[in-house]
């Protein structure tokens, strides 16, 4: 009878023991959801305040184990955009502007690469000049379109 009380006994605290186990299990399972679940709703509130950039190059920037080349876009916050100053502008990249051989008569803008002589006079970068076709694309990567 004894034995019996014995293994009774054994038996009593191997289910209790597994019984614990069990609960210990599921209160790790359940707060291990809620921690998946906060890191989720975290990055998700983070992608959500993130906004386009592009990179405009000359060269690139180096952004979340890659190397992005001039022209890449980037959606970014606006810390991490911050952090990168020059090297990234807002909005998505421009669209590129049409080939040289097709400029139309109109406004152009003079671009950094140096002044341009125009109509007996020198232009400096970011000035606005009325062009003909003929100068505009006589020009050419010197000026680009407003």
């Amino acid at each position: 009878m004894a034995g019996e009380h014995q293994a009774d006994a054994e038996a009593k605290a191997k289910a209790k023991q597994e019984a614990e186990d069990k609960a210990r299990a599921e209160a790790e399972a359940k707060q291990a959801e809620a921690e998946a679940k906060a890191k989720a709703d975290a990055e998700a509130k983070a992608k959500a305040k993130r906004k386009p950039f592009h990179v405009p190059g000359p060269g690139g920037v180096f952004f979340g184990g890659k190397l992005h080349k001039a022209g890449a876009e980037l959606m970014l916050t606006d810390d991490e955009a911050e952090a990168m100053a020059e090297v990234v502008k807002p909005g998505r990249k421009p669209a590129d502007p049409a080939p040289i051989g097709e400029r139309k008569a109109g406004k152009y803008r003079v671009t950094g690469l140096g002044q341009v002589l125009h109509s007996g006079s020198f232009h400096g970068k970011d000035e606005v000049l009325q062009l003909d076709e003929a100068d505009a694309r006589a020009l050419g990567a010197y000026v680009e379109e407003v």
